[in-house]
């Protein structure tokens, strides 16, 4: 049911809530002025889903949300490497922006592949990114930057537990309709 074809809006809604979940919290860490939601990057560029932008810093950031269950990321052994489909997917990524990188004037670095898998678990370059907001310059200085990371991760989570259970209805409604004509 997280793979299904006709669960792509359902799986579309859920990613956009991570990016929303990730974008409040970002503003709420830096300020409304720091963050874009989908910000324009140019034709033939990858377009990130949260420009984030502090002093000379600036961050690209690329939500996704991978199924480790799946069969493509279980036949690359994540049944037994942790993270191994959030690592797959961070490649990718890494690898879909290498073009537009160079174009925007942005070291690699700037490219934050935020990887969380469907059962909820963030991959590497989210924790990593996660942790270097605690000491990232520009912060706001009334904000308590570990509760609201916290907070942040609670919502990811919910929009993958509410992401999934949407799919795997609506793929169990599809299979009714199927055995029943």
């Amino acid at each position: 049911g997280l793979n299904c074809s006709a669960c792509s809006g359902i799986r579309t809604t859920r990613h956009n809530a991570v990016r929303d979940a990730v974008a409040d919290g970002l503003v709420r860490i830096f300020s409304r002025a720091a963050v874009v939601v989908e910000p324009a990057t140019g034709q033939d560029l990858r377009r990130p889903d949260i420009l984030l932008t502090v002093g000379q810093k600036v961050w690209l950031i690329d939500i996704a949300v991978v199924n480790p269950a799946s069969s493509k990321h279980v036949s690359n052994g994540s049944d037994t490497v942790p993270l191994a489909a959030s690592a797959a997917m961070e490649t990718k990524k890494r690898a879909d922006y290498a073009p537009t990188l160079p174009v925007l004037n942005l070291d690699p670095s700037a490219l934050v592949p935020f990887v969380v898998e469907a059962t909820g678990r963030l991959g590497k370059g989210a924790l990593d990114f996660l942790d270097a907001l605690l000491t990232a310059p520009g912060r706001n200085p009334h904000c308590n930057v570990s509760n609201t990371t916290r907070f942040m991760i609670g919502r990811i989570t919910a929009a993958i537990i509410r992401g999934n259970s949407l799919a795997l209805a609506a793929t169990a409604e599809n299979l009714q309709t199927v055995v029943n004509a």
